[in-house]
């Protein structure tokens, strides 16, 4: 017979593990894991463009202009708009994903001279602006529960991005409203599994201010912004999950991911000389479940083929897994007309043409060969998070070289520190990090004199700096000064044994080289105290 003893303490550990559950059919994090009624859950999200439209003296939530026929909406009823989404979304189902992150209800625009704040509004292909307003905020949560219900329908979870935070006061209570009737409204809807509130912080925490002038914002006002988020999920959203789309790495000067209260990190990684470094820096330094919400590899099957698109897939996929991740997510369902190149492309659906989904469904466009790719993968390890080849010079950068030391104010080494530096005229800038002795080298192919330090959890130094260099830069025929990434192709440095079967197999005597050397001075961070 068992003991009273056992059985008493196998009850509380019954309750308290169902205490620390989601209810039926909602989304939970348990030991880094996306779960969902104790199984686990591995988000593979498609981000999907979205717009409101006004149909039949209604607002209603449809595909954005660019899909189908970029440019022009190809419904015009009510009904044609919501079986044109239904196309996409069994489109999206049928190339392996399970959820989707909706992109268009975070654009939110203000009069910095008056009080009004509005939204893009379509009325036929032509934009108006939509005040947000008690009425409008209704009409729009309403657009938003038909759009979801539709997801639930196809089996799809939702992930909405919110309207990104601004300094304007009446900006901000028209938003946090706006946003409070959102959480409030879907709060028992598992179909929504978590909500992201801010966008790329780096690129748009400043965007309201001619010139993005006015900020930086401090680490420990981040915290306390994404602490109101956190109540405010917690008073109107408590069985949801929340997070915020970091850029990149170097967020950790302000939007520190080590500290933020998200239930989750998610972020953005694109470039092959990027990828994964900026997956293993993540999984190594945060300690907090992640995944990635943004990446592609942009193809036209002519600068870059198809087939290294899928590849591309397939390998991040993988080192998400092998690294830890809970989640991928690609950008963005169909290819677009925004102008550059590494935008207009990444997606899996090329314009023209049309394609069979099912029997009675069809979509626009044709699908490239990396959309048949996600239904063959499975979350299983398969490798090492190893430190990739160029973590240290990620862009293989060879003209300089600063050699410096980062440490705590304990004279600690601190690893993983993320090492920023700008030429002249902020026109290229370029990373690097720490090595488990707080030693970094940062390479680069112009002279860096502005620079910005820190590390998750630490302070944050910034200052400008010209340092003396040997040889002297003038005695040096110095090669693709300027050279930005977007315009570095992956290509030039794969090792030829593996073209055509990787993306990321890079030979690795092209990351060590540099004409001209300096050594910065020692510098100090603080732990931070919130």
């Amino acid at each position: 017979m068992l003991s009273r003893k056992f059985l008493f303490i196998l009850a509380i550990s019954i309750f308290y593990s169902c205490m620390n559950k989601a209810p039926e059919g909602f989304v939970y994090i348990e030991e880094n894991i996306f779960k969902v009624d104790d199984q686990d859950y591995f988000p593979r999200l498609m981000n999907y463009g979205i717009a409101a439209r006004v149909l039949e003296d209604e607002i209603i939530l449809s595909p954005s202009i660019e899909y189908d026929n970029p440019k022009t909406f190809d419904s015009n009823t009510i009904l044609e708009s919501k079986e044109r989404m239904r196309s996409h979304f069994r489109a999206i189902k049928k190339m392996g994903f399970n959820s989707i992150r909706l992109v268009g209800l975070s654009n939110l625009k203000y009069e910095e001279s008056g009080t009004k704040t509005s939204i893009e509004l379509f009325e036929g292909n032509g934009r108006t602006p939509l005040l947000i307003d008690s009425s409008s905020i209704l009409k729009l949560t309403n657009a938003l529960e038909n759009l979801v219900l539709l997801a639930g329908e196809e089996n799809l979870r939702v992930m909405p991005i919110l309207p990104r935070p601004m300094k304007d006061l009446n900006y901000t209570k028209v938003k946090d409203k706006f946003v409070g009737a959102i959480l409030s409204r879907f709060k028992d809807n598992h179909v929504i599994f978590a909500y992201d509130f801010f966008n790329e912080p780096l690129y748009f925490d400043n965007s309201e201010h001619t010139h993005w002038q006015d900020r930086p914002r401090t680490k420990v006002g981040a915290y306390r912004l994404v602490k109101k988020w956190k109540d405010q999920m917690s008073r109107h959203a408590p069985k949801q999950l929340f997070t915020i789309g970091l850029a990149e790495p170097i967020e950790v000067f302000e939007w520190d991911p080590e500290i933020l209260p998200v239930d989750f990190v998610s972020f953005h990684t694109y470039h092959p000389l990027r990828v994964f470094n900026e997956i293993y820096w993540y999984a190594k330094y945060v300690n907090k479940p992640w995944m990635v919400t943004e990446t592609s590899l942009p193809a036209d099957n002519d600068s870059i083929s198809f087939k290294d698109q899928a590849i591309f897939m397939k390998e991040v996929f993988e080192r998400i897994v092998n690294c830890g991740g809970s989640g991928i997510g690609w950008w963005q369902y169909q290819d677009v007309q925004w102008g550059p190149f590494e935008h207009n492309y990444t997606p899996l659906i090329k314009v023209g043409g049309k394609s069979l989904i099912d029997s009675n469904t069809f979509i626009y466009g044709e699908f490239k060969d990396a959309a048949f790719v996600m239904p063959q993968l499975e979350v299983k390890k398969s490798g090492e998070c190893d430190c990739h080849t160029n973590y240290f010079n990620m862009m293989g950068y060879h003209n300089y070289r600063i050699k410096g030391l980062i440490v705590d104010t304990k004279n600690e080494p601190i690893e993983g520190a993320v090492i920023r530096g700008w030429n002249q005229y902020w026109t290229v800038g370029q990373n690097t990090f720490t090595n488990e002795n707080g030693i970094f080298n940062l390479y680069s192919n112009d002279e860096c004199v502005h620079f910005e330090i820190s590390a998750p959890g630490y302070s944050k130094v910034k200052f400008n700096l010209n340092l003396t260099y040997e040889p002297h830069p003038d005695s040096l025929d110095l090669k693709n000064v300027g050279l930005e990434y977007h315009k570095n192709h992956f290509q030039w440095y794969l090792d030829s044994n593996y073209v055509g079967e990787s993306v990321f197999r890079f030979k690795k005597d092209l990351f060590d080289d540099f004409e001209t050397s300096a050594v910065l001075d020692t510098i100090k961070l603080e732990s931070l105290t919130l």
